[in-house]
């Protein structure tokens, strides 16, 4: 089994590896063995099987202990995570995908780092991509971002994969996973965490392998409903904001640009959609609100806003067209 200390992992783990999967045994396999022996702390990994059809239940039938198997009707990879999250004993809860792997050092450094570190709830690490068509390997190096709200509102943290994360039980659960949101799910929750409190630390090193493959995930799903997503995250966000009295002007002209990339990401595929957030979100948060973009903004007054936004948006799909390999 995964470590030596089995009873204790059981009935008062430090930590809980929670892991969602469906119709993807060979990769959950992967997975598992990715940090199976490997880790020092006391540890539980729940498996939420998500309606899977291909023997995946019946393969988690047949492990023990320190495993732990839930099983539902397939409700999507947040109602996974959230059901592991409710069933998980352990002080510290850590997120892993089916199909990406663990560094089981990293994982323990992490459990000791918030162990003597009370004033955290969240500790974070680096990881490497692994394209698993070529086998190469890209080292994705995190750094420290302060205030992780205005981090990921300002566009310029996206957040990190899941399995770069450990947080404390107790602040997961008060959070949860939003299971309406389809895409950006980690940016999403980790967002909620520091909406809610939660303190995040920069550890470095290496916490496990975030793999890419042409397969589809749990959740997939096209470019309009990332940006749909997105707008659902941000608004959200700022709903709870006004809430608390945590909504100042710089936050309002960050949301303005969050919304605005939304909103061009919909250009194409709905103009009412453009027009609306335009509407509703972008000038409603911020009425000043205008794109860093002064070239932009000569043209726009002299053809009009949504030509403008035309103009630009077809330069860089042609641009996008020549780049690529035997084009240009």
């Amino acid at each position: 089994m995964m470590d030596s200390s089995g009873e204790k992992a059981m009935s008062s783990p430090d930590l809980s590896i929670i892991i969602p999967t469906y119709n993807r045994l060979p990769l959950l396999q992967e997975a598992l063995a990715s940090f199976a022996g490997g880790l020092a702390c006391a540890c539980e990994v729940i498996i939420v099987d998500d309606g899977s059809a291909d023997g995946t239940p019946a393969y988690l039938r047949t492990l023990g202990a320190p495993y732990r198997a839930l099983f539902q009707d397939h409700r999507g990879s947040n109602a996974a995570r959230n059901a592991g999250l409710r069933a998980a004993r352990g002080r510290y809860v850590k997120f892993l995908d089916d199909d990406d792997w663990l560094n089981a050092q990293q994982v323990d450094a992490q459990v000791a780092f918030l162990d003597a570190a009370p004033e955290y709830d969240i500790a974070y690490s680096d990881y490497v991509m692994r394209w698993v068509q070529t086998g190469a390997e890209a080292f994705e190096r995190n750094y420290p971002v302060g205030d992780v709200v205005d981090a990921i509102l300002s566009c310029g943290w996206a957040g990190c994969p899941t399995l770069t994360l450990i947080v404390r039980a107790g602040l997961a659960r008060q959070v949860m996973w939003d299971e309406a949101i389809p895409r950006h799910q980690e940016m999403d929750f980790l967002l909620r965490l520091a909406l809610h409190g939660g303190r995040a630390a920069y550890l470095p090193g290496n916490a496990g392998w975030y793999r890419v493959h042409g397969r589809p995930r749990i959740n997939d799903s096209g470019d309009a409903a990332m940006a749909l997503s997105r707008l659902a995250i941000f608004t959200n966000a700022q709903a709870f904001l006004e809430r608390t009295g945590q909504l100042t002007e710089a936050r309002r002209e960050m949301l303005a640009f969050c919304y605005y990339d939304c909103a061009e990401r919909l250009f194409f595929a709905d103009r009412a959609m453009f027009r609306s957030i335009l509407a509703d979100c972008v000038f409603s948060v911020c009425p000043t609100f205008a794109p860093a973009r002064p070239r932009f903004m000569a043209v726009a007054r002299r053809i009009g806003y949504e030509k403008a936004v035309w103009l630009r948006l077809a330069a860089l799909r042609l641009r996008a067209m020549v780049k690529r390999p035997g084009l240009g």
